[in-house]
């Protein structure tokens, strides 16, 4: 059995894992080792855009531990969201990566999470749904002034 392999969450039944896991959870922290067990299938998972540095949210699909050339081994999401580019709306498919790390750590700390362990959860939503609507009023042809830095 894979314990990188999401589809196999009743590994979650098994005494040592919850053991170990509901501690760092009450706590919210996790180890790199239980990363598999913290995300589940369409969780709303924040992590900071590439580009503009600010909060975004993706849906969660699965996750995988994998190793870089160099040898650096990290816990990949494989998530999605919704982008417009002009002419099409839709899902986007993306990668997030989580670095090998050691001992437990909160996970609000890491660079992706899930939404549910953010300190301050239900202004992030409401500063999301903010992000979304003005995101969705800007769709389509608008002329509009800006001073600051733009990336495309």
């Amino acid at each position: 059995m894979n314990p990188w392999d999401l589809s196999e969450k009743s590994q979650l039944r098994q005494p040592q894992i919850l053991k170990r896991l509901v501690p760092l959870l009450t706590e919210g922290k996790i180890t790199y080792d239980l990363l598999w067990a913290l995300f589940k299938a369409n969780d709303h998972v924040i992590s900071d855009c590439s580009g503009s540095g600010k909060p975004r949210c993706f849906r969660y699909g699965m996750g995988e531990e994998k190793k870089t050339e160099q040898g650096v081994e990290y816990f990949e999401l494989q998530c999605q969201y919704l982008d417009f580019d002009g002419e099409v709306f839709g899902a986007v498919l993306t990668k997030l990566a989580i670095e090998k790390f050691r001992g437990a750590r909160q996970i609000y700390t890491l660079n992706a999470y899930p939404l549910e362990f953010h300190p301050g959860r239900e202004n992030m939503r409401k500063r999301l749904r903010k992000f979304s609507r003005d995101f969705v009023g800007l769709m389509g042809i608008r002329y509009r002034y800006y001073n600051g830095y733009a990336f495309l």
